[in-house]
């Protein structure tokens, strides 16, 4: 299972330590990121994997999009990249239903919501309806 790889590769680097050295901070950004974005955990359980709260991921993802074309950052992930790349996440995607999406969408935050959906592949099931 997807779960227990990242968690041994978290344990294997060290990531879960309290340590703020750059590396393992850089490690770790970049795993919250992919995380939330290509999975379904929650920030709290993503947050439980490092011994972090769920404030310091959302701290670690909003670093990581201020860091990503950083060239030292980019050289520290890269291993870490490599990792995750080989990783597939697609049976983690929940397939949604475009159209009940849609009329309950009441925002502009909704229709963000149905978006980034969109970009993880939770409607792709649908095409093959089309």
């Amino acid at each position: 299972m997807i779960i227990e790889k990242v968690k041994e590769y978290i344990k294997a680097e060290g990531l879960d330590s309290p340590s703020r050295e750059q590396v393992l901070r850089y490690k770790r950004h970049y795993i919250c990121y992919r995380l939330k974005r290509y999975s379904r955990f929650k920030l709290y359980e993503i947050g439980n994997l490092f011994n972090r709260h769920h404030a310091t991921v959302l701290n670690s993802i909003k670093a990581h999009h201020d860091l990503k074309k950083d060239k030292v950052y980019q050289d520290t992930i890269a291993e870490t990249k490599q990792f995750f790349d080989d990783i597939k996440f697609e049976h983690e995607i929940v397939k949604r239903d475009l159209y009940k999406d849609v009329r309950c969408a009441t925002s502009l935050y909704s229709l963000n919501k149905i978006k980034d959906y969109m970009d993880k592949g939770a409607y792709e099931h649908l095409k093959q309806q089309l």
